[in-house]
């Protein structure tokens, strides 16, 4: 084990070296492994930034929700200069769930929210969350090829500014399957990916902005080496490519690049 933590922890490094050197602000919150939180390297689950609000969310392990420590909150509230707390972990006990941008992918500019409703992602939560944040809801249901629920909807989809990802195949419903993707179409160059490159993270990427203004596409290398020439050409739509080499952190912990970042907006 401690092999392994070893090496997640030269691959987290090297990723935080990647981001800084494309002169990407970046804020990292160090673990000391005391509260026992294995997931701590994926903030992105309970915490969410908006226009000068910062919202907690109800997770449903126990020990993400230690992640949640009053000390980063404060740090976190005075570097996003967040004036309001939303927080909605009571919900816990209520058994409902809304893992963060995890749960929900956000179209930011023309204020739509896409969710896969799954044991993480409640729906009336996701309801409440968009009427409070003036989303348009987008709402659909998707499991593998072997009938296992997909939790997190940022595993099968990324939305950027002039390009969209999505693995429309998971999405079982026909009527869904058609009408999600045409909620991209309308702003987006929509890069159709397979379950095959989904279970590669080619779904779970961010455009981030630099210092400068300048745009970039962030993922893994295995999300990078899966893409296909032409997708990754529609991708630089919105900007440059970078990527680096996360397969002990997907291997071991299941996510990627897009669950490593807790974007501040």
């Amino acid at each position: 084990w401690s092999e392994i933590r070893e090496r997640a922890l030269k691959e987290f490094d090297a990723f935080v070296k990647l981001l800084r050197s494309n002169k990407i602000y970046v804020i990292v919150l160090e673990d000391d492994g005391s509260r026992n939180t294995p997931d701590s390297i994926f903030p992105n689950n309970w915490i969410s930034f908006h226009d000068g609000q910062m919202v907690l969310y109800p997770m449903l392990a126990e020990s993400r929700r230690r992640e949640r420590r009053s000390d980063w909150i404060r740090l976190l509230k005075q570097c996003s200069g967040s004036k309001e707390m939303l927080d909605l972990t009571a919900e816990e006990q209520n058994g409902r769930f809304l893992e963060g941008t995890g749960s929900i992918v956000l179209d930011r500019a023309n204020k739509i929210a896409f969710a896969n409703i799954s044991s993480r992602t409640n729906e009336e939560l996701f309801r409440s969350w968009c009427s409070r944040f003036e989303f348009e809801p987008v709402i659909f249901r998707a499991s593998s090829k072997n009938g296992h629920e997909i939790y997190h909807t940022n595993v099968l989809m990324a939305v950027g500014e002039r390009s969209a990802v999505i693995c429309s195949e998971v999405i079982r419903n026909e009527t869904e399957r058609r009408s999600v993707p045409e909620k991209l179409s309308h702003n987006q160059c929509v890069i159709e990916i397979t379950e095959e490159q989904m279970h590669h993270f080619c779904g779970n990427l961010l455009l981030v902005k630099n210092r400068e203004g300048k745009n970039f596409w962030v993922m893994s290398e295995q999300a990078h080496r899966h893409f296909s020439e032409k997708q990754k050409e529609m991708l630089r739509l919105d900007g440059e490519l970078r990527f680096s080499n996360l397969e002990t952190i997907e291997g071991v912990g299941g996510g990627s690049a897009r669950c490593m970042i807790a974007e501040m907006s």
